[in-house]
């Protein structure tokens, strides 16, 4: 009887073992990113990751220079500045699709004693999962 339990209990051991299944496990190689370009490479004037002293004037001009990876399409940017107190918008500029590196962008109206942040995303034409995104801070007196 003993042995029989013994093997009762090997069979049942072996069928419960064999129907879980590795839900988070390898599933095979990992597919090719779909897009073939070079990933995007962004600097800004000023730079990402720096606070800006406080301004005088309402007007921030911003350069968004793409030193790698432009696509032969062209890219869309999208500039987003928002009051980091209030999160009210300042502004969202979203010029044209772009065709050279280096581009040339004002903030206007900024609201007196704001500090703002700025998000800067750089997506090519191409391919929407070749983005590049950056943030930085300003002031105005």
């Amino acid at each position: 009887m003993k042995k029989l339990l013994t093997a009762a209990f090997f069979v049942m051991a072996s069928l419960a073992v064999t129907s879980c299944s590795d839900k988070g496990g390898d599933d095979g190689p990992t597919p090719p990113d779909p897009c073939s370009e070079t990933k995007l490479a962004v600097t800004t004037t000023p730079g990402v990751n720096t606070t800006t002293p406080p301004q005088v004037g309402a007007d921030f001009p911003l350069t968004i220079n793409i030193t790698a990876g432009f696509p032969a399409a062209g890219a869309t940017i999208n500039v987003n500045a928002k009051n980091e107190t209030t999160n009210a918008v300042i502004a969202d500029i979203n010029p044209a699709t772009v065709t050279a590196g280096v581009n040339n962008v004002t903030i206007t109206g900024t609201p007196a004693a704001a500090s703002v942040i700025v998000t800067v995303t750089v997506t090519s034409k191409n391919c929407a999962t070749n983005k590049w995104t950056g943030t930085l801070r300003y002031s105005r007196k």
